[in-house]
């Protein structure tokens, strides 16, 4: 019976373990993960709280990946920073709240 407990148990945790991850984003953003099937670059979705508004970057931390990131407001449409606005300057000047994926392989 022992046995039998067991391997129930370890069923369920494999099961829970292959379960796709509760994502805390719009449906946009939900979107855009579920069609990023490449993990080459390494990407990678972080939420800040920048300039009062949530904003959501998608980057690359691939060392051979030249890209650059993209930023989404807090409903998941695109947007573009001012000319010459860095990311180094968006992520000092912003906070950074939570990472909300990284691509697995």
């Amino acid at each position: 019976m022992f046995k039998v407990y067991l391997r129930l148990i370890l069923l369920s945790l494999f099961f829970y373990s292959c379960s796709k991850q509760k994502l805390d984003a719009p449906e946009a953003i939900k979107e855009l993960i579920s069609k990023n099937t490449s993990c080459t670059c390494e990407p990678y979705i972080d939420q800040y709280f920048w300039r009062g508004q949530t904003v959501y970057v998608l980057a690359s931390k691939g060392p051979a990946c030249d890209s650059r990131p993209v930023y989404y407001n807090e409903n998941g449409e695109e947007f573009n920073m001012d000319l010459g606005y860095t990311f180094e300057s968006f992520r000092q000047e912003g906070h950074f709240v939570k990472n909300i994926w990284t691509c697995k392989w």
